[in-house]
């Protein structure tokens, strides 16, 4: 498992010091092409883009989960609807997978699937 995270892992933070091109032998320059992506203002506007999506996104899901939790706890009159509404996704992929999971891959019952020799 170390062999298959570690080596691609490594091997990209050694290529991201190198001038690699494809069908030319690497050549070692640094830190240059970091340096370049510091002074370069697309890549500043991507991880400041990334930064904001994943804080909102983040953010989005505490707070909808925070509500989620609110509604099943809370006590009134329509509590048991939104119970059922918000646990529903959750039933209907367990009530899904186990009735797949029942079925033979063929679509064809076993006892009808049976060789008469």
């Amino acid at each position: 498992m170390v062999a298959l995270i570690g080596y691609p892992f490594s091997r990209a933070i050694w290529l991201s010091f190198t001038d690699k091109l494809v069908g030319y032998p690497e050549r070692f320059v640094g830190l240059r092409n970091y340096i370049y992506l510091a002074q370069e203002d697309t890549f500043r506007t991507v991880v400041r883009n990334s930064l904001v999506f994943t804080v909102a996104s983040v953010a989005l899901k505490v707070l909808t989960g925070l509500a989620m939790a609110l509604v099943l706890h809370a006590t009134w009159r329509w509590r048991s609807f939104f119970r059922g509404l918000l646990l529903l996704p959750d039933s209907s992929r367990a009530t899904c997978s186990t009735s797949t999971r029942s079925m033979p891959a063929s679509g064809v019952s076993s006892s009808s699937n049976t060789s008469r020799t």
